[in-house]
């Protein structure tokens, strides 16, 4: 007879909606063992019959930012192995009504994306980086009320560059593509 024990279950939340439940094709994986992980109809993905040990996993989706996270299965309760994940958007989610967010996309000068490029805004909930596409969104916190902001963009390699983005309260703006020189 085989038993099957339940080593981890990993329930993912939208950081933006965790009442939610996640869209666009939410995986995660490791490379550092070849075990199936399965996806269950509750949401949650579980992990049966690891080993004890350290892993590296990798979560991510088409809306969320793929992220790698550390677990250490001898420090699960064998009786109650569930973990919730927040998940970060990436500069694809479909972002609620009601958020201030500038999207936009950096390019060089052949057109081609420029990942990792630092941008920073005043008033903005956090600074940003730019995806591996070039893509990049900047989400503003609910007591920004200005008109305008300015985007400081800086990337090695580059000249920096600042860009003035008009905004409308409450919704989502696709700024014009930027190109670093």
């Amino acid at each position: 007879m085989v038993k099957t024990r339940l080593t981890l279950a990993v329930m993912p939340k939208d950081d933006i909606s965790p009442e939610k439940k996640v869209i666009g094709g939410v995986f995660l994986n490791t490379s550092m063992i070849k075990k199936p992980i399965i996806k269950h109809s509750t949401g949650y993905f579980l992990l049966l019959n690891f080993p004890k040990g350290k892993f590296i996993l990798t979560i991510g989706g088409a809306f969320y930012k793929q992220e790698d996270f550390s677990i250490d299965f001898t420090s699960i309760d064998p009786e109650r192995p569930f973990i919730n994940h927040f998940l970060q958007p990436n500069a694809n989610y479909p972002f609620p009504e009601g958020m201030t967010i500038i999207k936009g996309k950096i390019i060089d000068s052949r057109n081609m994306p420029v990942p990792d490029a630092s941008i920073k805004v005043k008033g903005a909930v956090s600074d940003c980086i730019s995806e591996a596409d070039g893509s990049f969104f900047i989400q503003f916190n609910t007591k920004h009320k200005a008109k305008k902001s300015t985007l400081n963009i800086v990337k090695d390699g580059y000249k920096p560059k600042k860009l003035t983005v008009s905004l409308i309260i409450g919704k989502t703006i696709q700024a014009q593509t930027i190109q670093l020189t």
